[in-house]
């Protein structure tokens, strides 16, 4: 039984189609999956028809990026794709992200690269827009190497194009999930740095932590263990996978316990 509950598609910022994932998925032996894309819910449709086929077990999740004060990002498991309400809170923080984006290439315009905005769009396949994006077209017009070379030189916090994320608050994220009746977790908890946050967060409503990840040791994984028992939460577990090109472009690389899985089914027919 493979179980892997973090995969984004190129809805978002990963680089193959949903089809594409899934059957990727299925080569992996996974048996449950969960789409994950970056404020954007665009590759469940298809996921869900491509996992039908073959067997697997998909539920459909978002991650939602929180950036007004925090880092965080915030996974949402089981959400009504169909929920009016849910779909114009997404199309606002994927307008917020284009601006973000918009923002940056004109700092690397000023940095003296030849970067359109065009590019940007060319590079994505998708709706919701990302700093990957940029990192792509920036390696299509050869400035750099890697998506991974062109965060480092220039997207990450404190690089010459780093502009701040407009996302909405953890808070919000939160309860833009549970009004879409998912079940909202807080993604990658040791990168996000979100302990202290850990308790505010709690009282908006979230409901479980990341804490089988590809980052993750024994130690910080008995750590985040011991911080959801302490807050009553779940516990789950995922690759964070991209796809070819990403640098995460292993599904099912993170062993995820059978009983998270039977956890967070037993909640969800409880709430």
């Amino acid at each position: 039984m493979g179980i892997d509950l973090h995969i984004h598609t190129n809805a978002s910022d990963g680089t193959l189609t949903a089809e594409a994932t899934m059957e990727r998925a299925h080569e992996a032996g996974l048996t449950t999956v969960a789409i994950t894309d970056h404020d954007t819910t665009a590759g469940l449709p298809k996921a869900e028809q491509r996992a039908a086929a073959m067997g697997v077990e998909l539920i459909p999740g978002v991650e939602i990026n929180a950036g007004q004060g925090s880092h965080c990002h915030i996974l949402g498991y089981w959400i009504d794709a169909d929920d009016l309400e849910f779909q114009r809170a997404l199309a606002h923080f994927r307008e917020a992200r284009q601006t973000r984006i918009q923002e940056m290439v004109k700092k690397l315009q000023r940095h003296g690269l030849n970067l359109l905005w065009e590019d940007v769009l060319t590079a994505s396949k998708g709706e919701s827009l990302g700093r990957p994006h940029i990192a792509d077209a920036l390696h299509q017009k050869g400035y750099v190497a890697s998506r991974g070379e062109a965060f480092h030189r220039y997207l990450l916090e404190g690089g010459p194009a780093y502009v701040p994320s407009r996302g909405p608050t953890s808070q919000t994220a939160i309860r833009t999930i549970r009004q879409a009746k998912g079940i909202p977790v807080v993604a990658h908890p040791a990168a996000s740095h979100v302990d202290q946050e850990i308790p505010s967060l709690v009282d908006a409503g979230l409901m479980g932590i990341e804490v089988y990840y590809p980052e993750h040791s024994p130690v910080v994984i008995d750590h985040y263990r011991q911080i959801a028992a302490r807050h009553h939460l779940l516990v789950t577990g995922g690759s964070d996978f991209h796809g070819p090109g990403t640098g995460r472009d292993r599904l099912g690389s993170v062993v995820v316990p059978p009983e998270v899985l039977a956890a967070m089914k037993r909640r969800r027919s409880s709430s």
